[in-house]
């Protein structure tokens, strides 16, 4: 079954069901709420808040700034702190969850700089961001450090030109607590986007320099992810950070934790807008493996392989493709051997073809590919 993109479906009850551009609904899910004016109890920002799904890979050791691990998670740093980022199965007892996302300090940053700072955070998609505009939100999550004492969170719009930073407090090292930060979402000035890029992005702060330090409590014109009380959270090997079931409702009372999606089939189909491969959904890409590959005749016409291929979910933005030989090798296609290969015509929907360099008509062409249209 194709790709559902009306702007209305119908729920299992008979009512109409909107659906935004930034959420799109694959055959074989069934909707069951609005996604797009979502509800006060039910409906939760953060997609893959549970940490589970893990595309790209389960552990990143030494991630460079800016990198993404788990899905729809990011880190950000500036300064000497060094982590491996992994998915983790620590979490809080008598809950329903099954993983965490651990952030283990391999470096320390023991002096942090003016211009230090080190994140960890998501990046909501304008379109998904419109919904709480005007009103108040409140983030909820289970998180657990070796350093007690306060942190923060920040709020960060697409100019950065606005931010408002929340404090809480670890009271026990090494043990998942649960925290709640509520925030007004009326914010004025500054640079917002509405639609395919960044409407809003929550960062986790672990440590931060002054230069990124404000006042808490209160929309602030700027760029800043902590205030002075941001204890330092890089400054030992030792130190440990775990964070799960995170969500982010409307209203100033925390709900109980569900899935952005509301089902586990419709968080993937979320995921895959800003990211989708050919491998199955446990296998990392750069896999030695022909599970799954895509197998066309011996190229033709100056080596291009023509076959269109759609995408199983719309993409935010035209992605930034990796063709995949089936020994892993990355930009090559096995075609007799491995041969550099790259796709063309990329759209949000797929693409339509891929080249392959020196290409061998006497071989079949064999290869993965991912698509990354991340924020």
């Amino acid at each position: 079954m194709g790709t559902i993109k009306a702007s209305h479906i119908q729920s299992n009850s008979g009512n109409d069901i909107t659906v935004d551009k930034g959420f799109v609904i694959t055959g074989g899910v069934t909707a069951t709420g609005d996604l797009y004016s979502p509800s006060i109890t039910a409906h939760n920002y953060i997609i893959n808040g549970d940490m589970a799904i893990a595309q790209v890979g389960t552990s990143f050791a030494a991630v460079a700034s800016g990198t993404y691990n788990l899905d729809c998670w990011v880190y950000a740093k500036s300064g000497d702190a060094v982590h491996t980022i992994t998915q983790d199965t620590t979490v809080p007892t008598g809950t329903p969850f099954k993983y965490s996302l651990k952030l283990d300090c391999t470096t320390a940053d023991s002096s942090i700089a003016a211009g230090d700072y080190c994140l960890f955070g998501q990046r909501i998609e304008g379109y998904n961001f419109v919904p709480m505009v005007g009103k108040t939100v409140t983030l909820s999550f289970w998180v657990s450090d070796s350093k007690i004492g306060i942190h923060c969170v920040t709020f960060l719009n697409s100019g950065a030109d606005r931010s408002y930073v929340a404090e809480y407090t670890i009271n026990v090292a090494n043990t998942l607590e649960f925290k709640t930060i509520t925030v007004p979402m009326n914010f004025s000035g500054g640079t917002w986007d509405y639609t395919t890029g960044i409407g809003l992005s929550i960062y986790f702060t672990l440590s931060c320099g002054s230069t990124y330090q404000t006042t808490a409590n209160a929309w602030q014109t700027g760029c800043y992810y902590a205030t002075a009380n941001q204890v330092n959270g890089t400054d030992s090997t030792d130190n440990n950070f775990y964070i799960t079931g995170v969500g982010l409702n409307d209203g100033s009372v925390a709900m109980p934790f569900r899935l952005c999606g509301g089902s586990r089939a419709t968080e993937i189909i979320l995921c895959q807008r800003y990211y989708e491969k050919s491998y199955d959904l446990l296998t990392a890409p750069g896999t030695n493996t022909t599970n799954g590959v895509f197998y066309s005749p011996a190229p033709r016409d100056y080596a291009v392989e023509e076959r269109g291929m759609q995408f199983k979910v719309s993409k935010r933005s035209a992605p930034t493709m990796h063709i995949y030989s089936y020994t892993g090798a990355i930009d090559k296609c096995w075609n007799g051997s491995d041969r550099d290969s790259v796709a063309g015509y990329v759209g949000t929907e797929g693409f339509g073809y891929i080249t392959i360099a020196g290409g061998d008509v006497n071989n079949s062409a064999l290869y993965h590919w991912t698509a990354d249209s991340r924020l």
